[in-house]
């Protein structure tokens, strides 16, 4: 948008509206037949229409469905190189999501923090949910979610789809945020600020707990479960960052809870 001065901008996709509800200079419309999901970009009438989807060709994505920053920022250098000869302002990593999220409904997530007065340390962040790319395979977290409540009654286990269970300390995202819809990306990405273990397998949650504010945490431990270690984070290398990745190809139970238990203890 910095690169291109326009009247209007617009972001035509098939999620939710608010997930971008931050950047309020940027519409959101839906995604029409012309628009071909092969194309890097289109020109039609006075519009200019870019093409942001990774997967429109194999060569931005790695083994595994990975997706990450790195590669982003090559496909959209590219982009810009063969519209104007332009490449991007920052640096790759600057392009790591940061979320404003006074756009979002967090009020209940403070309430919530404010009346268990727990620390990052006791709050354990785990995205049990499905995954739809095929980066991982999609186990049942549910007795391995139950085993380390019972290991761990000191801390709390946030999850972002509900199990049945009777165990005090395992509490469920949407019961707590209170969102006004069935969406609430947004508002999972600020619990996981005060979150020091973040578990799952790179599905949207998980994702978006990736900011960041979250990668430059050294205090913060991220736990993937994928097929590969290319499709485990945002973020291809991290050297640079303080966030720990930790990934891991298991999907067993039994191993599944072992890694849960290292990154728990620190022991990895």
């Amino acid at each position: 948008m910095k690169q291109f001065p326009a009247k209007e901008y617009w972001y035509a996709h098939g999620k939710h509206p608010r997930i971008l509800a931050d950047i309020p200079e940027l519409k959101y419309t839906l995604v029409e037949d012309f628009m071909n999901c092969r194309m890097p970009f289109i020109n039609k009438g006075n519009s200019l229409f870019v093409n942001t989807w990774i997967g429109r060709t194999s060569k931005y994505v790695l083994p595994g469905s990975g997706c990450v920053v790195e590669k982003l920022y090559d496909m959209h250098n590219e982009y810009l190189n063969a519209l104007a000869g332009k490449h991007l302002l920052k640096t790759v990593y600057e392009y790591i999501p940061s979320i404003d999220y006074s756009y979002y409904i967090v009020d209940e997530v403070n309430r919530f923090l404010s009346d268990e007065y727990v620390r990052p340390d006791e709050l354990v962040l785990i995205d049990n949910g499905n995954v739809q790319s095929k980066q991982a395979e999609n186990f049942d977290f549910t007795p391995v979610i139950k085993n380390l409540a019972v290991e761990y009654p000191d801390k709390i286990f946030i999850i972002t789809h509900p199990i049945e269970t009777e165990l005090e300390n395992i509490r469920y995202t949407g019961s707590i945020i209170k969102a006004n819809s069935s969406f609430d990306l947004n508002e999972i990405s600020y619990l996981s600020q005060f979150c020091n273990t973040l578990i799952g397998r790179c599905s949207g949650p998980h994702t978006f707990c990736q900011t960041l504010d979250n990668w430059l945490d050294k205090d913060k431990v991220l736990l993937s479960f994928t097929y590969t270690p290319y499709s485990a984070s945002f973020v291809l290398d991290n050297r640079s960052l303080y966030m720990q990745k930790v990934w891991s190809g298991n999907t067993k139970p039994t191993d599944v809870l072992r890694d849960c238990h290292k990154v728990i203890k620190r022991s990895f």
